[in-house]
């Protein structure tokens, strides 16, 4: 039986450049939405929405 955790012998072919601030960009409006879900009190610097994160999540899928 493999490791839980074992490294895949399955090669993945890689990303387009654009992807990588598409990604970048997603991540952080994950942080901001999470601060404004668990601490409203704490003001973000964007408002994030779960629409606006479908929409990032949407236009990353087109891409990959």
């Amino acid at each position: 039986m493999p490791a839980p955790f074992a490294p895949s012998t399955t090669q993945r072919s890689p990303l387009p450049d654009e992807l990588g601030p598409l990604v970048t960009t997603y991540r952080s409006m994950i942080e901001e939405f999470r601060i404004s879900l668990f601490s409203p009190e704490i003001k973000t610097k964007t408002v994030v929405s779960a629409k606006k994160l479908q929409q990032q999540w949407q236009a990353i899928r087109q891409l990959c």
